[in-house]
């Protein structure tokens, strides 16, 4: 039963971060040519309220969530075999870092770091870890 869940779960958090986001200000310096770089700075946009119940944090929770348990398939039941609880430490704590790693870049990046995306990282890490390896 779990295995037919992670395709579902990719699938819905692929569309879900392919949604537009009107939020963050878009960036175009890349599109430019080299020599028009130099340019005013952005004037500054207020940054949005960081809600609770927002769809960036849908979206945290849905790709923790599948990568919880895409990295348990890869390590215990179809790939490497290593032992249920270690499979689970490890998936839990890859995930774990990379949603951190996801923060400190958006904290480099201007949209603020987000203590609320990594607890909403942390609850898809959870239920990811419930329904993956103990079900």
């Amino acid at each position: 039963m779990s295995n037919r869940l992670i395709p579902l779960t990719l699938l819905i958090s692929f569309i879900i971060i392919s949604l537009p986001n009107t939020s963050q200000a878009q960036s175009h310096y890349l599109l430019l040519p080299p020599d028009s770089w130099e340019h005013p700075a952005p004037r500054e946009e207020a940054q949005p309220e960081d809600r609770w119940l927002a769809i960036d944090k849908l979206a945290h929770f849905l790709v923790s969530l599948s990568l919880v348990g895409m990295s348990y398939a890869l390590l215990n039941g179809r790939g490497l075999e290593i032992d249920p609880d270690q499979a689970r430490l490890i998936s839990a704590g890859s995930v774990a870092l990379l949603g951190l790693a996801k923060e400190f870049q958006d904290s480099r990046r201007g949209s603020g770091f987000s203590y609320k995306d990594l607890v909403a990282d942390g609850i898809g890490i959870a239920v990811g870890i419930t329904i993956f390896t103990f079900y």
